[in-house]
């Protein structure tokens, strides 16, 4: 009349298992912050040697795939973040390659000067000389002689 008793059981199993496996893709996943960091040294590294210039190509694409990985980090698709991020590793270590090759020399850029100079170095280290003292100015007129 029906089914056999056994494969309600099973399909009952599998159900179940499928949406364990699909729940344990999201739940295992890591954060790939070491992967974004690693791609975001690697186009530092890129820009030093100014591969945006030489190798334009390379280093788009870095930037490109950098971009995608940010975005499907934000989305938490950290599978697909991770795939960018190594992508984009790739092109900005190759175009760092191709502007070293191109004869480039490395310009080392501190994140931090571009923001704000550095203040002067304090001349000399000697005090000051004291000043004297500055007479209050009095009501009285000065006496003439």
């Amino acid at each position: 009349m029906g089914a056999a008793p056994g494969s309600r059981s099973s399909r009952l199993i599998l159900t179940l298992l499928a949406a364990l496996l699909c729940n344990a893709c999201s739940v295992v996943a890591t954060r790939p912050r070491q992967e974004m960091a690693n791609t975001a040294a690697a186009i530092r590294a890129a820009r030093e040697v100014s591969a945006d210039s030489v190798a334009p190509e390379f280093f788009r694409e870095a930037e490109e795939w950098y971009f995608k990985a940010r975005q499907e980090y934000r989305l938490k698709n950290f599978a697909r973040s991770r795939d960018a991020a190594d992508r984009a590793r790739v092109a900005a270590e190759k175009a760092e390659f191709q502007a070293i090759l191109g004869g480039s020399k490395r310009v080392s850029i501190n994140s931090t000067s571009e923001a704000a100079p550095e203040p002067a170095a304090p001349e000399a280290t000697s005090p000051a000389p004291e000043a004297a003292p500055v007479p209050a100015p009095s009501s009285e007129p000065e006496p003439t002689s």
